[in-house]
């Protein structure tokens, strides 16, 4: 080999050794969730009197917009698919959502997001709502792969006083306070009346001032979960800001008014953290995701065009709005729409992972409250890997490459599965490329805010808060382009055993039921759905399931005015069910040895030169590797040099994407 060879071969691996610590710097994560964010709801649809100015900028110019972005149809189990990547039927939380007095909570048998990114040398923070259960402090976030929190364990609050209540003794409402700051009570914004998202943005500004000054000193990634109060009940906000959208004596919806107030202190409180990333140099190395946890309550929120709302599997009560942001997106991906892949709640946890460079470790929960020992009771239980149930669309953001796995076209996602008030083999809602199917009692109604009678049949397209849809040309200016023609057939279709098929390529607000014309496709999909509910595991939170109020009281729990655990650790009896289920659904299997087949035979030579080269990059990727354990400063924070290392050594494994040849149910 000539000299020059040689120079080039060690001005490469020049440039590789001085920039393995750059390749390594992995970016900040940032996940916003809006709460009862309906699909019209922010105003960059242009259809809107909901003043949303700052999210309306920074969705449209820099950011990529989520044109089909489904999460499940109420909050605690959105959030639970957010941190597991696994549908609401593979944790047992199909039916109702987390309240105090179900003893219940996101089990810990399963992976958790935060546990991963802790896992991978991240610090992990929680802002907001949890809504994942606290029976014990073993299901709260600290306890759940979170460094901080700091929020609220229920899934609703006061804005002002922060109180959750609940129907105590003698059918009154009993009041308690729920904010903590770690497990500390917070007194001080209880009795100081800080409204919540201030309170929240307050927080976060905090904890990114502190977060800033770490990484300054010594690099270390984060991952913040954001979950904001609004724009859930109750109906309080700031005057000013309820003044904005006239009177609530003489407003014919008041409680709309009161959501209107509240997203826009939302779009503030978010500006606010925006700008200190920008100014902060934080923003240039973060990933920012947006999305509402379900759609927007009947009444209060505003789906326009789509039918339905919250607690309904209608696109209204599933399909909402949201975006990706930061730096760290692709420059031409800022002003796109992302239009030819469809994204579930459960696709957040392999697509931010890999967003990182963090292959799923599938790590689990394993702190126990007042001990240092970890917690065993699962380790062996004859359950095996609990797979996810989400993809990475992490190539389709970050590329514009999508896949028969995640395309509009093609993909097969779960909606809903919820076997109360069932008549059928099974009821819930699916979608299949193009085509969606649902049905159930429990699937296409809901309660009226105002009176809670039930609303089965009345007016599912609620067209009186968008302001397109007062115009002539409504049915252009629509952003979906959903012409307003109901089929006899689409109302109380969900009732029947057929069921209610929709187009959505052609008929994106679930119109005319097209049951009777494919019977073929409701047949599969009936079957599809029919196997879901075979591998679900039975639902946990149950009417018949619920404790006595003396069992929760915080009286008697922690001698205190919060809500607060109640249950030790080893009582929580839940689990076992879940076990049981699990055994049946993933067993533990046993590894195979294969023995290594050696071939010994006439082995072509190896020219020196060629292996010389591969020693030398081999000892370079190796130094590479021990500046990147030192840059990042272990996974966890403990444990061996060589358990650290070999951590890190799995961060760096490359991660091929193979293609899932196997075709869905439907094209």
């Amino acid at each position: 080999m000539g000299a020059m060879f040689w120079v080039s071969l060690l001005n490469a691996l020049w440039l590789i050794a001085t920039n393995c610590e750059e390749a390594t710097v992995r970016p900040n994560i940032i996940f916003m969730f809006g709460d009862d964010i309906g699909f019209n709801e922010l105003g960059y649809h242009d259809c809107t009197e909901t003043a949303t100015p700052f999210i309306d900028d920074l969705a449209t110019k820099e950011s990529l917009i989520l044109f089909h972005n489904y999460v499940n149809k109420v909050c605690g189990p959105s959030r639970a698919s957010l941190l597991t990547g696994r549908y609401p039927s593979h944790l047992g939380l199909q039916n109702l959502v987390f309240n105090p007095q179900y003893p219940v909570s996101l089990t810990r048998q399963v992976s958790l997001l935060s546990n991963e990114f802790k896992h991978a040398g991240y610090s992990t923070h929680i802002i907001g709502k949890w809504h994942l259960g606290m029976q014990s402090w073993e299901y709260t976030p600290r306890y759940r792969g979170f460094d901080t929190f700091s929020g609220f364990y229920g899934g609703w609050q006061t804005y002002f006083s922060h109180e959750q209540h609940i129907l105590g003794p003698n059918g009154v409402d009993v009041n308690y306070y729920d904010l903590r700051v770690d497990e500390e009570e917070c007194t001080d914004a209880v009795e100081d009346g800080v409204y919540g998202v201030w309170w929240e943005r307050d927080q976060a500004l905090k904890l990114l001032a502190t977060l800033k000054e770490e990484q300054q000193k010594h690099y270390k990634p984060f991952f913040l979960y954001l979950a904001w109060q609004a724009s859930h009940t109750p109906n309080e906000a700031p005057q000013e800001y309820v003044d904005m959208y006239g009177s609530t004596e003489q407003a014919v919806h008041p409680f709309r008014v009161f959501s209107q107030a509240q997203t826009t202190t939302l779009d503030i409180a978010i500006k606010d953290v925006v700008l200190y990333l920008k100014q902060n140099d934080l923003w240039q190395n973060t990933l920012l995701v947006f999305s509402s946890d379900n759609g927007g309550e009947i009444n209060r929120g505003d789906n326009y065009p789509l039918r339905g709302y919250k607690n309904q599997s209608w696109e209204g009560g599933i399909r909402t709005p949201a975006f990706v942001t930061g730096g760290y997106l692709n420059d031409e991906r800022r002003g796109e729409v992302l239009t030819n892949t469809i994204v579930h709640i459960t696709d957040w946890y392999p697509t931010l992972l890999e967003a990182a460079g963090v292959d799923a470790a599938h790590i689990k929960s394993k702190k126990l409250h007042n001990t240092q020992d970890e917690d065993v009771r699962f380790e062996t239980n004859g359950v095996g890997k609990i797979h996810l149930d989400g993809k990475s669309v992490w190539r389709a953001i970050q590329f514009d490459e999508t896949n028969e796995e995640i395309s509009v076209d093609s993909r097969e996602i779960l909606l809903d599965l919820n076997d109360e008030y069932c008549e059928f083999s099974s009821c819930g809602a699916l979608r299949s490329g193009h085509w969606k199917f649902l049905r159930g009692a429990s699937i296409g109604t809901v309660k009226l805010a105002v009176s809670g009678e039930e609303y089965k049949n009345g007016d599912q397209w609620q067209r009186v808060f968008a302001t397109c849809s007062q115009r002539e040309d409504r049915l252009t200016q629509n952003v979906l382009g959903c012409e307003e023609l109901v089929s006899s057939n689409a109302v109380g279709c969900h009732l029947e055993e057929t069921g209610c098929l929709f187009d959505l390529s052609l008929d994106p607000c679930e119109y005319n039921n097209l049951a009777e014309a494919y019977p073929e496709v409701v047949q599969q999909m009936v079957a599809t759905l029919d196997n879901y509910q075979r591998k679900a595991t039975p639902a946990l939170i149950t009417d018949d399931n619920q404790l006595p109020f003396e069992t929760i009281d915080p009286h008697r729990a922690c001698d205190s005015q919060f809500w607060c655990p109640f249950q030790e650790y080893h009582d929580v009896d839940f689990e076992n069910v879940l076990t049981d289920s699990y055994q049946r659904l993933y067993p533990e299997e046993m590894e195979e040895y294969v023995p290594v087949m050696i071939n010994v035979g006439k082995q072509e030579s190896v020219p020196f030169g060629m292996l010389l080269v591969v020693l030398v990059v081999l000892f370079v990727l190796g130094i590479c590797m021990v500046v990147y354990v030192n840059l990042t400063n272990s996974a966890s924070g403990d444990g061996t040099f060589y358990s650290k290392l070999m951590a890190k050594y799995n961060y760096h494994s490359t991660s091929i994407n193979l293609r899932n040849e196997t075709q869905p149910l439907l094209a």
